[in-house]
């Protein structure tokens, strides 16, 4: 595992390029950064995860290396998961589209704490804020970390598994097939109670 970059002292106007700052830190060599540019610019793909994907550095060593360089705090969604309530505030599909969670809300400021791999994501900040009428604070955490939590959290995952792939984007989990029939059947139950109060308003 390559150790956690020190910050580089710059002003918050002056942040230099991710790669740059990897290179600063001495978690990258030039040659390393320079190699790892030439692939994207042929495959695509962020430097970040390609950077991960390549095994240069560690999921943890990338979000503290963007939280640092950014100016922004770092969470640890497995240390401290957010209360589902919470995390339920931005719909599923912002979740998954973005890579994004919501960890804490003050909704006497009006604010709502994001973490993502990609905090300077303008138009998904855009998007939250839309949605839920907040102000975004964004922070860091790592993409894996980001998964496990949209699978608790949005399907009921009580321990959900490593992600086939963690340096990739969010990935879709899924419930074993009794527990999404029960949840169906408590659906229907609902649906048929709800039913039989429009019939009695009606008569």
């Amino acid at each position: 595992m390559v150790n956690a970059p020190t910050p580089v002292p710059r002003n918050v106007h002056d942040r230099p390029r991710l790669g740059e700052f990897l290179v600063a830190s001495g978690v990258l060599t030039p040659a390393q950064l320079a190699e790892a540019l030439r692939e994207q610019s042929s495959w695509g793909g962020r430097l970040g995860q390609n950077l991960v994907r390549e095994g240069l550095i560690d999921e943890r060593t990338l979000a503290t290396a963007i939280a640092q360089q950014l100016y922004l705090k770092i969470v640890d969604l497995d240390l401290t998961p957010p209360p589902l309530e919470v995390v339920r505030l931005l719909p599923l599909f912002l979740a998954e589209h973005f890579g994004f969670i919501a960890v804490a809300v003050s909704h006497d400021r009006g604010k709502i704490a994001i973490a993502s791999t990609d905090p300077t994501n303008n138009d998904g900040m855009r998007e939250v804020r839309r949605v839920t009428g907040l102000v975004p604070v964004p922070c860091v955490a790592t993409a894996s970390q980001i998964d496990r939590t949209v699978r608790r959290c949005y399907y009921g995952e009580l321990d959900p598994a490593p992600s086939p792939d963690p340096h990739l984007h969010v990935t879709r989990g899924a419930l074993p097939r009794e527990r999404a029939d029960g949840r169906l059947d408590g659906l229907e139950r609902r649906i048929d109670r709800l039913l039989a109060i429009v019939e009695k308003t009606r008569s």
